[in-house]
């Protein structure tokens, strides 16, 4: 009978370290609508109140000096990072009233906002950072910027990745 209850008991206490360990838990968004503008592939998230729409960098630089940038905040996705780290988009991006995120960096916000930074050149953060984001502000010109990052050097899995998109969105509607 003892012997029972010590197995049960030991079954009980793993079973509740296996769920503990488990990396399935999401902590996802649940504020506001958030319409985003994405240059790039469209991000798989879990959230059902995101929607996003296509953009393409000719929409921050119309001849007319207008942006054609919609929505609560613009992604720029990893594959188009290096074209974003040009100089020719900073004052774009300081024009924007949305926050800029250059998703998939491993770098901070400094490639893209400031001059002669070259993104392949730039230092990598540590912890290994797994978004930045930038909004320009005219009182302050460094303007204010966010890193998105695991928990450590390890590769991120999807579960965390989806969390740093959570964090994002709840970044996005703290500004809005």
């Amino acid at each position: 009978m003892l012997r029972k209850k010590w197995v049960l008991c030991l079954a009980l206490l793993l079973s509740v370290y296996v769920s503990g360990c488990s990396n399935s838990n999401l902590d996802t968004y649940t504020g506001d609508v958030l319409r985003i503008s994405v240059i790039g592939d469209t991000p798989d998230v879990s959230e059902e109140n995101i929607s996003f729409s296509s953009a393409e960098f000719s929409d921050l630089e119309d001849e007319d000096g207008s942006l054609n940038v919609q929505g609560d905040a613009l992604f720029i996705m990893p594959e188009n990072l290096v074209e974003a780290s040009n100089d020719k988009y900073i004052d774009h991006y300081n024009k924007l009233d949305i926050p800029v995120f250059f998703i998939g960096t491993t770098k901070t916000h400094a490639p893209f906002v400031f001059d002669n930074i070259n993104y392949e050149d730039a230092r990598e953060v540590s912890p290994k950072s797994y978004a930045a984001g930038y909004l320009y502000h005219s009182e302050n010109e460094l303007g204010e910027h966010w890193i998105f990052s695991g928990e450590d050097e390890e590769e991120l899995t999807e579960n965390e990745i989806k969390n740093i998109y959570s964090d994002i969105f709840r970044t996005i509607n703290n500004i809005k």
